[in-house]
């Protein structure tokens, strides 16, 4: 059984085509379990319409956030298999039947990573069509981090299928309260993963709805302390969790280049307001740029604007930023 966790918050207008891509999967041995994250509009509601369904199960909670609503979602699964999917978005029908023969021909696969395709409100999809593989392997949980890091393997936590155990067992759980909270779980599970399967459907298995006012759409809009501090938050723990098991000069190129875009990214909203943060950030960069091995050229150039604020500030005249 694969059991699917979908949290709900205000996406009235969208839960239903969500539910019901999970519900008209052509692979049916499987349990919906809703968390009405503290809904204040008709998300419940509508909900409460799929209730007819034995395999649905809806649970309603205060408002905790995506991060709290998905560990309750964990208290209630029993399949042996987990999915996480967004309550505004949409899979292709035939999406867990595919999954499901890569895993009957293999029983040692811990984990299915598969591609996405962002879609808006004038595009037409099907996810009816039917699901070609257009390329495949099977990597360890070492590698699969690797290429993370590289950005070549997608982190949402509903871009993989994986099996329940690697959460149950080893009490995973995605941090409270976080925005930006499954990267750090994924880079959790995929290291805990023995066997590591990615494919790339033709067309896209699952479907990313581009719309104002996501959680998405928020966070690439605001630049509040909160955010900041969430993602400096999560990529500490990636490069806690990655130095373990991968080469710490790599480790320490990625780290030290995603601390210069936090730094860069936040500096005209927040510097002047948060200096003592903003110094924390520059001199972790600064022992991570020590340590960094192989660093590209665009990386070093976007380090080198924290490390030396004239050219941040010739490249900010420049760009107009």
């Amino acid at each position: 059984m694969i059991s699917v966790v979908m949290p709900v918050y205000n996406v009235s207008g969208y839960v239903a085509d969500a539910i019901e891509s999970v519900l008209e999967q052509t692979y049916d041995d499987l349990e919906l379990i809703i968390v009405n994250d503290g809904s204040t509009d008709l998300s419940l509601e509508v909900v409460n319409n799929y209730k007819y369904d034995p395999r649905v199960q809806v649970i309603t909670t205060k408002n905790g956030g995506l991060a709290t609503a998905r560990n309750i979602g964990l208290n209630y699964v029993h399949g042996e298999y987990l999915y996480f999917i967004d309550s505004d978005d949409v899979i292709n029908v035939h999406l867990f039947s595919e999954l499901m023969k890569v895993i009957d021909k293999s029983e040692d696969i811990d984990l299915i990573s598969f591609n996405y395709r962002e879609f808006s409100e004038s595009d037409k999809i099907d996810v009816e069509e039917k699901l070609a593989v257009h390329k495949s392997g099977i990597i360890g949980g070492d590698e699969a981090v690797k290429r993370i890091l590289d950005d070549t393997l997608p982190q949402m936590a509903w871009s993989y299928l994986c099996r329940t155990r690697l959460f149950k067992d080893n009490h995973v759980r995605f941090s409270d309260g976080r925005l930006f909270e499954d990267n750090n779980v994924t880079v959790k599970i995929m290291l805990m993963s023995k066997n590591i399967c990615y494919i790339d459907f033709t067309p896209s298995g699952y479907y990313l709805r581009q719309r104002e006012g996501s959680i998405t759409d928020i966070a690439s809009k605001r630049f509040s302390k909160r955010e900041l501090e969430d993602e400096l938050f999560i990529f500490d723990d990636v490069y806690g969790l990655a130095v373990t098991k991968l080469d710490k000069g790599y480790v320490s190129s990625w780290y030290a280049n995603k601390l210069a875009h936090l730094y860069i990214k936040y500096y005209r909203s927040l510097y002047r307001d948060n200096l003592g943060l903003f110094s924390t950030i520059h001199d972790k960069m600064d022992r991570m740029y020590k340590c960094a091995e192989g660093l590209s050229l665009r990386m070093k150039l976007r380090i080198y604007r924290v490390r030396y604020p004239l050219i941040d500030r010739i490249i900010r005249k420049l760009t107009g930023d």
